[in-house]
């Protein structure tokens, strides 16, 4: 079995600069906080499963909250907050 004792774990900061950099420079992401690009979309696809509410997976509590307030940072043309689904489409 795996020592997972060298896993780096997900911060507010490590989120964010996903959120802002990801589509364009996805291996930027990986050199900036440690984690692969397949960790970084389960981490993307647990804060979507919460905010869904398909889930409550312990460590998404932090990934949905900073992506909540992705969405409402960029909404859509009518000025509500971006869905889950564009948001899905862009990212997953």
């Amino acid at each position: 079995m795996p020592n997972n004792n060298n896993r780096v774990k997900y911060t507010r900061g490590h989120i964010e600069y996903i959120l802002n950099n990801y589509r364009a420079y996805p291996e930027e992401c990986v050199k900036e906080t440690g984690h692969s690009i397949s960790s970084i979309k389960m981490m993307l696809g647990n804060a979507v499963s919460r905010l869904s509410g398909e889930t409550t997976f312990l460590g998404s509590e932090l990934y949905a909250e900073v992506v909540q307030e992705y969405l409402e940072a960029n909404p859509n043309i009518y000025g509500k907050p971006m869905s889950i689904e564009k948001f899905r489409m862009l990212f997953l």
